[in-house]
């Protein structure tokens, strides 16, 4: 895992897009999510329109709806796939998603054609796809520059007072 400003980028998954996580348990079965970007992004989520179980889907396709306090998010299928299983915690109570997305996956899938894993993004290249769209701290201010030099971008004569009346006590 690596953190890149306030957000989580796990590196030894599988990513759609910014949004959506994928994590293999096996040759043709994975865990599909929403990433920490995705839900900071979303902000509090309230509600997930869940596939049903059985139900198949081609890659890109739409597979569910993510509804949160900022605006609705069309999920894509990251992959050709069968649903095997829905997460009911997730499904009842999808707030847990902002608490930590990837330790809560939404389903479990199997994956119908395995080729469709090799065009989705490695951890290390999505870590750099979030360091383009933040930039280096993920926060409104930049990291100060340690060859930047004050004493002459900045001067402070020292001879004035900075005081009306020096006689009066200020501490």
């Amino acid at each position: 895992m690596v953190r890149i400003g306030s957000y989580q980028v796990e590196t030894d998954i599988l990513y759609r897009d910014e949004f959506v996580w994928v994590r293999r348990v096996s040759d043709s079965e994975a865990m599909v999510g929403i990433t920490d970007y995705g839900q900071a992004t979303l902000k509090d989520i309230t509600t997930i329109q869940v596939p049903a179980e059985g139900q198949r889907f081609g890659s890109g396709s739409e597979m569910m709806l993510i509804e949160s306090i900022s605006r609705d998010y069309s999920f894509k299928s990251p992959v050709s796939c069968l649903i095997l299983e829905v997460n009911r915690d997730v499904a009842a109570a999808p707030d847990i998603l902002n608490e930590d997305a990837f330790a809560n996956w939404i389903v479990r899938v199997e994956v119908l054609d395995l080729g469709d894993l090799d065009v989705l993004i490695d951890g290390d290249d999505m870590a750099d796809r979030i360091l383009e769209e933040v930039g280096s701290t993920g926060e409104d201010n930049p990291p100060l520059d340690d060859d930047f030099d004050y004493e002459s971008e900045f001067s402070i004569d020292s001879s004035e007072s900075y005081y009306e009346d020096e006689d009066d006590d200020y501490w």
